[in-house]
């Protein structure tokens, strides 16, 4: 859901101008990062958008020809991946969210049925609670983008590492895991395999992995965890979250989505501009959609109980402790492969 939030833009976010014009310096892996007069480092990426727009869709028919200094196209679609998923990270996951809560728990089993209804749960325990989390994540200055116009000649920011959204899961016996699907841009380079996740309309449009960093309990217990917590909201357990989504999607009301996005909005640093709570609005709906489809047709009853892991890597890195070998289900994305 995430990633056809990202990625799609039938019906995703608005494209990033670094996507629609020519990056004109060396923003390769080894390219050192830039620090701003105030003290914030990140990679510099400059834009050249002084006249008309080069890629109006946002993808170059040659990603060279988008990203001529680029180590290899490799390289080059790596960081138009991380600038196509860049930004809007508390709109996607409230959307998620909201279609978590709508298609699975404010629905039960019919009377007098023997199906059980579905839920969520952790290992073998049930989830009792679910939301998002909001405060600061660790990242690598290099890791950063930052984004020079030379149309309106001033630095515009990328993501912001400390202004970060995440999901969290509670179980039943009291073990939380963290879910991130919004870390590529900060070349956080674990994926998930999608292939078959996605319902059949969706599926033309898979391009077969989607960032996902899954912190679980191990990591917790030994405070290894990348994030620092300021401030969480519940889904599960909003009564006003509850009251919108136990109507269906297609009778939701002004007042209905207003509702929804005052809850949200008391998550945010800042009010929501209008044109967010619309992403937000149709983000919401498409993913209740698709997620009813896969429940409808019982695909997730397909989906295998560990799914595939991926490594977008720049070229020549490597992952201590992982290697292909040992771990036959991995796949490794980059130029000089692991051994």
């Amino acid at each position: 859901m995430a990633d056809h939030s990202h990625m799609i833009t039938t019906y995703a976010k608005p494209i990033h101008f670094a996507l629609r014009n020519r990056i004109t310096n060396n923003a390769n892996p080894s390219a050192p990062p830039y620090k701003r007069s105030d003290g914030r480092v990140g990679k510099l990426v400059i834009v050249d958008d002084r006249g008309e727009v080069q890629f109006p869709w946002g993808v170059a028919l040659n990603i060279m020809d988008w990203c001529p200094l680029a180590q290899t196209g490799t390289v080059a679609g790596k960081l138009q991946r991380r600038i196509m998923r860049t930004g809007y990270v508390l709109p996607v996951n409230a959307a998620i969210a909201g279609a978590l809560l709508s298609e699975i728990y404010t629905t039960t089993s019919a009377a007098g049925s023997n199906d059980p209804r579905l839920r969520l749960k952790y290992r073998s325990s049930p989830i009792a609670d679910f939301g998002i989390c909001h405060g600061a994540v660790s990242v690598a200055p290099s890791d950063r983008l930052l984004f020079y116009s030379l149309g309106r000649q001033k630095i515009v920011d990328g993501q912001d590492p400390d202004n970060h959204y995440w999901l969290y899961f509670t179980s039943l016996k009291g073990e939380e895991v963290y879910l991130d699907c919004c870390m590529h841009p900060f070349n956080l380079a674990q994926l998930i395999r999608t292939v078959g996740y996605p319902p059949p309309q969706l599926e033309v449009t898979n391009i077969g992995v989607s960032p996902c960093h899954w912190t679980e309990r191990q990591l917790l217990k030994r405070n290894l965890s990348i994030y620092t917590e300021r401030s969480r909201m519940s889904f599960l357990h909003n009564s006003t979250l509850q009251e919108v989504m136990k109507r269906s999607v297609d009778r939701w009301s002004e007042r209905d989505m207003s509702a929804f996005y005052g809850a949200v909005e008391s998550l945010s640093e800042k009010p929501f501009p209008t044109p967010e709570k619309e992403l937000l609005g149709k983000m919401l709906r498409l993913h209740c959609k698709n997620l009813g489809t896969v429940f409808e047709t019982e695909q997730w009853k397909r989906y295998p109980r560990d799914p595939d892991i991926a490594f977008e890597l720049d070229p020549g890195q490597k992952i201590a402790g992982l290697n292909e070998k040992t771990h036959p289900s991995t796949l490794f994305i980059s130029e000089t492969r692991t051994a």
